[in-house]
């Protein structure tokens, strides 16, 4: 019995459709509103972790304190809120003894603002949401000392300009 080599049916190039105009294409508004409903999925999770007080926490930390559940299920919360883009990984806190801790926090100054609900957008603004001296980037943190997630750079409290400071100088000018 002769076996053939296989050879594709046809070499020629598969003709390109026009898009269909039944499907409609997704618009920024789109965009907007699919992020508002995860933002608003987990809402009220990230909330309890504004209720401390706090825009930054590591997963012990919501574990015990927060939600009361199993560091594993709390890391399971906190893999679904990076995915969304709610929060990211700032930065790391010694952990004598073992390796160091995660920490986590807010990327943009609006969950901020959600998180803390019995703060004024303009504490949050003025006291959290800083500028990187080095990468002039945002930073959100609650921490005296920070770590830029952007480029990295370690930097006091004291010494970055918060945003409500830059929107306060620019606008004055």
């Amino acid at each position: 019995m002769r076996v053939r080599p296989w050879t594709p049916k046809s070499t020629a190039p598969r003709p390109v459709l026009p898009h269909d105009r039944s499907t409609p294409v997704p618009s920024s508004g789109d965009a907007l509103e699919r992020s508002a409903e995860l933002i608003h999925r987990y809402l009220p999770d990230v909330r309890r972790i504004g209720g401390r007080g706090q825009v930054t926490f590591t997963i012990n930390q919501i574990a015990s304190d927060v939600f009361r559940i199993t560091t594993q299920a709390a890391r399971s919360k906190v893999q679904k809120w990076e995915q969304t883009g709610l929060i990211a990984q700032i930065g790391a806190l010694p952990n004598p003894g073992s390796r160091p801790m995660y920490l986590y926090g807010a990327v943009d100054p609006r969950l901020a603002i959600a998180m803390l609900r019995t703060a004024s957008p303009e504490e949050v603004v003025g006291n959290f949401v800083l500028f990187c001296p080095q990468c002039e980037q945002l930073v959100i943190s609650d921490r005296r000392s920070i770590s830029c997630r952007h480029c990295s750079h370690e930097f006091d409290l004291s010494g970055a300009e918060s945003l409500l400071e830059a929107c306060s100088v620019r606008s004055a000018s």
